[in-house]
This record gives structure tokens, C-alpha cells and sequence, in this order.
């Protein structure tokens, strides 16, 4: 019978909630990132505390969108700006956001990492100064770096990621949404309609 053709009805209902995804792989990338320092395991370790800065980025963006999408339902404007976003979501919910302390200060800087790594521009930096040191502090001095890669440390993949979570649970609790609502889930079905004779 399996090998019999039919003809049949197909359903299919599925809530595909990204965020969930997003949050995963910043917090796999946080967890093996703060054991591996811990055993002073450090290669490649700035390679991965940028995917981990970056999956948080997303994630909190993913996190709004999704709080914004059921709570806004049709005044819900997903090409708003990420700013204008925050804010609207902020405003329905009545949460009174500090941007300069924590956990609201991480949303500015993970807001200006994610917009300098998807962008890619070149960065053109001339310095010069007159200094004194040893050989290997005058070497130590001397690297090339960007301004967006003092942002990638152990403490701002931790704070980050941590700070995204409160805001998380902040969003949901002002909304009223049980995290249950928040995972992926769906369904499918399959109806026999006949059997079809070869």
C-alpha cells in the first residue's frame, strides 16, 4: 500500500519564530566562548566572540519584531527604522527605557557592531605620536584594528547577551506573553482524497 499512488489533501500549519534560532547560537557561542577563556584556550577566540556579539544583535532585533508583530498586530511597521522599532515596542508595552545604563545601554552597542559588520565599509585610520617603551611595548602598541573591535571582548559577549535576555523577559512580561507562545511550533496533516489505479 505504500508504493500505491493517491491523491490527498495536504496541511500544514507552522509559526517559524526565528528569534529562537538567533538566541541559540548566541548563546552557544557565549557558553563556549566563556569555558574555552576559562581554560585559556584562546585561539580563534575573537573570531567567535564576534559571531557571538553578532548572533546577539540579530537576536535582539529578531526579539522585537516578534513582541512587536503580536503585540502591534496590523500598526506593526517591520521596515520602520531599528530605532523607531525599539521605540514603538517600548511605548505599547509602557517599558521606560534607559539607554545609558544596562540592560537597555547594550541595545545602542549592539546596534552599532551589527550595522558596522553588515555594512562592511573600509576604515582609513592615520595616527602618529611620539612615545616611549620597551621593544615589546612599542610592538604591543602597534596593531591593526579597527574601532569596532574594542567592542569585542569577553565582558560585552557576556553583558550582551545577558542584557539582550532581561529585555527579552522585560518585553514579555509587559506583553503578557507566556514563552511557550514564543517557540516554534506547527502541524500537518495528510487527508486520502482515492487511491489512483496505474
Amino acid at each position: 500500500m505504500q508504493n500505491k499512488r493517491m491523491r490527498v489533501k495536504l496541511t500544514s500549519s507552522r509559526a517559524i519564530y526565528i528569534h529562537n534560532d538567533l538566541k541559540n547560537t548566541a548563546f552557544h557561542f557565549k557558553k563556549r566562548i566563556v569555558e574555552r577563556m576559562g581554560n585559556n584556550d584562546r585561539e580563534g577566540i575573537f573570531l567567535e566572540m564576534t559571531a557571538a556579539l553578532t548572533m546577539t544583535a540579530f537576536a535582539l532585533e529578531a526579539c522585537v519584531n516578534f513582541v512587536g508583530d503580536r503585540v502591534l498586530g496590523d500598526r506593526w511597521r517591520e521596515r520602520a527604522s531599528y530605532w523607531q522599532k525599539v521605540k514603538l515596542v517600548f511605548e505599547e508595552l509602557g517599558i521606560q527605557a534607559d539607554y545609558e545604563c544596562r540592560p537597555f545601554s547594550s541595545i545602542g552597542k549592539l546596534k552599532k557592531l551589527r550595522d558596522t559588520l553588515a555594512h562592511g565599509k573600509p576604515e582609513h585610520i592615520e595616527e602618529e605620536e611620539i612615545v616611549i617603551g620597551t621593544y615589546d611595548e612599542l610592538c604591543a602598541r602597534q596593531r591593526l584594528a579597527g574601532g569596532w573591535e574594542e567592542m569585542v571582548t569577553l565582558d560585552n559577549v557576556v553583558e550582551c547577551y545577558d542584557d539582550m535576555n532581561e529585555i527579552w523577559r522585560l518585553m514579555l512580561e509587559a506583553a503578557k506573553i507566556e514563552v511557550i507562545d514564543t517557540t516554534t511550533q506547527g502541524g500537518h496533516g495528510m487527508e486520502l482524497i482515492e487511491f489512483i489505479d496505474d
